[in-house]
C-alpha cells in the first residue's frame, strides 16, 4: 500500500533515538537491481550510522529494516515511483512512495523527510461531491490519496435525476437572460421536478457541510451538468469550485475521480504558495518574518511558524552532519504550518531558508 498519513505522522513524531532514513528509486520490470540497490543503500547506512554513534554495532539498528526494504523491491505495488526505509529503536517502515526519488541515505535523530515534503502539504486536501441518480458519495483527497467520508442526514429519497424534459428545461432557466448565473428560476409548486431535486440537494448541502465542519479545502462536484449547475445555485460554500467533474460518476473510480479533481484544485494551491510568498515580502522586516537559520529553529517548535520556504537544492549541516533545514522543516509541520521547497530564484529571501511567522 501507498504510503498513507498515518504512516507519514509516525515519522514526524519520532525523534530522541538515532534514526536512519533510505530512499531509493525502483523500476517495476528490475527487481534484481532494486533489490541490489536496497542491499548497497542498507549497507551504506550502516557505515553512517557507524561514524555518526563512534559505534560498530550500527548494523543491529539496519538489520530489521533491510527485510523490508527487499521484499518491497522484490514486488512493487502498483503507483509506486520509489521506496523510502525508515529505522530507529524498535521502529522499522519500509514504505512504497507514490513520487520519484534520488537514491539518498541520511543519519540523525529526525528521519530525513525533505524528498517527501510534498506528501505532508495539508494545505493540499480537498473534497469531492460525487452525485448521481444512484448514488451520493463525498471524498477526502491530496494529490495522491483519496478516501470516502461517512455521510449522515443524507435525504432517504433521490429523486429521479432523468426526469423526460426536465433537463432541458432546467438547462434553459440555468442560462435564460436575466436570470443571473446559476440561477434557478422556479416556476409551480413543490411538486415540479426542479424544485423536488433542489429540495434534496439542498439536504445534500446540509449533510455536507456537516461532514465537513472540523475540514478545510476545495469542494469539487462530479455529476452532470445540469445537476452540478443545480447544486452550486442551491448553496453558498465558498469552497464550491466553479468547475466540476462533467458527467456519471458512477462510471468512475475513486482514484480516476481524485485525478480529475486534482486538475481543478492543483491551480487554487498553487495560488496558495504564491499568496504566502507575497505575504512574506510585504512582512519582511516587520518582525513578523526571518532568514536567519538559528532563530527559525527556535520558533519552528512552539508553533509560530506559518509558512516555511526552503530551497530545495540546498543543505544546513550541524557538526554531526545532520540536516538542519530538514529539521526546522519537521518542527514546523508538527505544529500546522505549512512547508515549500523551491528553486533558489523562487525563494523570499537571500537564504537558504525564510520562514513567515503567525505572530
Amino acid at each position: 500500500m501507498i504510503a498513507q498519513k498515518n504512516d507519514l505522522n509516525l515519522l514526524l513524531n519520532a525523534r530522541g533515538s538515532l534514526c536512519s532514513s533510505i530512499y531509493l528509486p525502483v523500476s517495476g520490470s528490475l527487481p534484481q537491481q532494486n533489490v541490489l540497490r536496497a542491499r548497497n543503500l542498507c549497507r551504506q547506512a550502516e557505515d553512517a550510522a557507524q561514524r555518526f554513534t563512534g559505534s560498530t554495532n550500527a548494523h543491529s539498528l539496519l538489520d530489521p529494516l533491510e527485510p523490508m526494504l527487499i521484499s518491497q523491491a522484490q514486488d512493487i505495488p502498483p503507483g509506486t515511483h520509489g521506496l523510502a526505509g525508515f529505522t530507529r529503536a524498535s521502529f522499522q517502515r519500509a514504505l512504497p512512495l507514490p513520487i520519484e526519488v534520488a537514491e539518498h541515505t541520511a543519519t540523525g535523530y529526525h528521519f530525513f523527510l525533505r524528498p517527501i515534503l510534498s506528501l505532508y502539504c495539508e494545505s493540499e486536501l480537498f473534497h469531492i461531491l460525487a452525485l448521481s441518480q444512484k448514488h451520493v458519495r463525498l471524498f477526502e483527497a491530496d494529490r495522491f490519496h483519496v478516501a470516502e467520508l461517512p455521510m449522515a442526514l443524507i435525504p432517504a429519497e433521490i429523486p429521479d435525476f432523468d426526469i423526460p424534459g426536465f433537463k432541458k428545461e432546467l438547462q434553459f432557466h440555468l442560462t435564460a437572460p436575466g436570470s443571473g448565473h446559476g440561477a434557478v428560476m422556479y416556476h409551480g409548486g413543490r411538486d415540479e421536478p426542479k424544485d423536488r431535486i433542489a429540495l434534496f440537494l439542498r439536504g445534500v448541502h446540509k449533510a455536507v457541510h456537516v461532514a465537513l465542519r472540523s475540514r478545510t479545502g476545495p469542494v469539487v462536484v462530479a455529476a452532470v451538468n445540469y445537476i452540478a449547475s443545480l447544486y452550486a445555485s442551491v448553496n453558498a460554500d465558498p469552497n464550491l469550485t466553479p468547475r466540476h467533474i462533467e458527467g456519471n460518476p458512477d462510471l468512475l473510480t475513486p482514484q480516476e475521480l481524485r485525478e480529475k479533481a486534482w486538475h481543478i484544485v492543483a491551480p487554487c494551491f498553487a495560488a496558495r504558495q504564491e499568496r504566502e510568498i507575497a505575504k512574506y515580502r510585504e512582512l519582511a522586516g516587520t518582525g513578523l518574518t526571518s532568514s536567519e537559520l538559528n532563530e527559525i529553529l527556535a520558533h519552528a517548535g512552539n508553533g509560530r511558524v506559518r509558512a516555511l520556504f526552503i530551497e530545495s537544492a540546498a543543505c544546513e549541516a550541524d557538526h554531526n552532519g545532520e540536516d538542519l533545514l530538514n529539521n526546522a522543516a519537521i518542527a514546523t509541520l508538527r505544529d500546522g504550518g505549512l512547508v515549500y521547497q523551491l528553486p533558489r530564484a523562487a525563494m523570499p529571501a537571500e537564504s537558504s531558508i525564510a520562514a513567515l511567522y503567525r505572530y
